[in-house]
């Protein structure tokens, strides 16, 4: 995911669900990514394993914000919801 300035966007909040997390950026947009942790049925060692992710539009980020809202602290949601709202009322003049 590439900001318009060509930098990666950075993330400004962070929810974590059972089998994914998602990420506000500051760009408005959110990343929906899959995760779970896999344990070897032979040793027993647990294995991080990070799946296919998705990258949703600030109008799009909004209703996920929507949906994870109590999964975020309450500084995350504020600046995810500053971030998704900038980005839906468009650049400053």
């Amino acid at each position: 995911m590439m900001a318009r300035t060509g930098t990666r966007s950075q993330a400004v909040a962070r929810a974590f669900l059972p089998g994914a997390e998602v990420a506000f950026h500051d760009d408005g947009t959110a990343t929906w990514t899959a995760a779970m942790t896999a344990e070897c049925p032979w040793c027993g060692t647990c294995n991080d394993l990070v799946g296919e992710s998705i990258t949703l539009a600030p109008n799009e980020a909004w209703g996920l914000l929507q949906a994870v809202r109590r999964h975020l602290d309450s500084e995350g949601w504020r600046e995810a919801t500053r971030a998704i709202m900038a980005a839906m009322d468009g650049p400053e003049h």
